[in-house]
């Protein structure tokens, strides 16, 4: 999973999940506590919630592009 945190609104998080969603054809999944994060995945630095996860794409170019979206909606690329 691509990680991503740092959102201003759990709004601003729905709604990069929804424009990840359009764009990978792939579902992001949105996180708004840690117990729930470990649910999915597992990361091991502090993240701020709350998270939208999305699966990793089958290229590095289309990964980046959705790292390169992230920024519309205020987030931050945390990792893998």
């Amino acid at each position: 999973m691509m990680i991503f945190d740092r959102f201003p609104s759990l709004g601003a998080a729905e709604e990069f999940a929804q424009s990840a969603t359009e764009q990978t054809a792939e579902t992001a999944i949105i996180c708004q506590g840690q117990e729930e994060f470990d649910k999915h995945d597992v990361f091991p630095w502090e993240l701020r919630f709350p998270v939208v996860l999305v699966p990793r794409l089958d290229t590095i170019e289309a990964e980046a592009d959705i790292q390169a979206l992230v920024d519309e909606f205020g987030g931050e690329f945390a990792g893998t």
